[in-house]
């Protein structure tokens, strides 16, 4: 038998005649020859290579290159080799996709000028409030607070805010066993308002005064911060200022003689 022959392989069966067949189902195998290879199919970077003596034959079929993209370098779509490197985003100015308001963020989406399936977004910051100046639109008083209110010149939106109450103070008024002047109640800050001059048979008025001692004349523009306290109902001049509040003494009430010189709160009585 020489190389290339075919040998046939059959079933050998007994037969009832103790006779031995040979069935035609047999089994050819070629002997091959020495120069017979088993080939393996060329790839992308082997020639057509023999798996038994490792002969080759042709050349190797070479990559099937696909173009880089952002994120991938150039790569052979049979074998997965790369080459070099990916090509990077190339991103355009971005446009406005969702507007900031005052209160919510709004945001801009770049596109990829290299691949327009590729994009990113940033966020734009909130713009905030433009706020009118406040107004007034209750007045508090010492019993009530009050209310202002405020709009924003962009979106409208408006925003209250309480005003606290305002405090008030009582402003009395001595005058020296003569006709009697009611108290004042005065909201800080502001001004009392003169009264009528008082009476007393016998005496001139000459003017109300800041101090104990009829020295300092006192100015009704004066702005009141706090209250005055009662001074004795004689007419005996009140203590002095401590000095840390001028104003205490705001009801001094000097009373002058008919026809005669200014006294010490009180001038002499006219003889008759």
């Amino acid at each position: 038998m020489n190389a290339g022959d075919t040998l046939a392989l059959f079933n050998e069966q007994a037969n009832g005649n103790n006779l031995t067949d040979y069935s035609s189902d047999l089994h050819k195998i070629t002997i091959p020859s020495e120069s017979s290879h088993v080939w393996v199919e060329a790839t992308c970077t082997e020639p057509r290579t023999c798996s038994v003596c490792g002969a080759t034959e042709g050349e190797p079929l070479g990559h099937t290159w696909t173009d880089a993209t952002c994120t991938e370098p150039k790569t052979c779509s049979v074998c997965g080799a790369t080459e070099g490197n990916a090509r990077g985003h190339s991103w355009d100015d971005g446009k406005v996709t969702k507007e900031a308001t005052c209160e919510e963020k709004g945001e801009r989406t770049f596109t990829c000028r290299n691949d327009s399936s590729h994009t990113k977004t940033e966020e734009i910051a909130a713009l905030g409030h433009d706020w009118s100046d406040w107004k007034v639109t209750k007045e508090p008083t010492d019993k009530e607070k009050g209310e202002r209110e405020r709009v924003c010149n962009r979106c409208e939106k408006k925003e209250t805010e309480a005003i606290d109450s305002l405090k008030s103070f009582k402003v009395t008024f001595d005058s020296r066993g003569g006709s009697a002047i009611a108290a004042q109640t005065v909201l800080e800050n502001k001004t009392a308002e003169k009264p009528a001059d008082p009476t007393r048979d016998g005496f001139t008025f000459t003017g109300w005064f800041a101090d104990g001692e009829c020295k300092t004349a006192f100015d009704f523009k004066t702005l009141i911060t706090a209250d005055t306290p009662d001074t004795p109902d004689d007419n005996d001049a009140p203590d002095k200022t401590d000095g840390k509040n001028p104003l205490l003494w705001l009801i001094a009430i000097p009373i002058v003689a008919a026809g005669g010189a200014a006294g010490f709160f009180l001038g002499r009585k006219r003889r008759r």
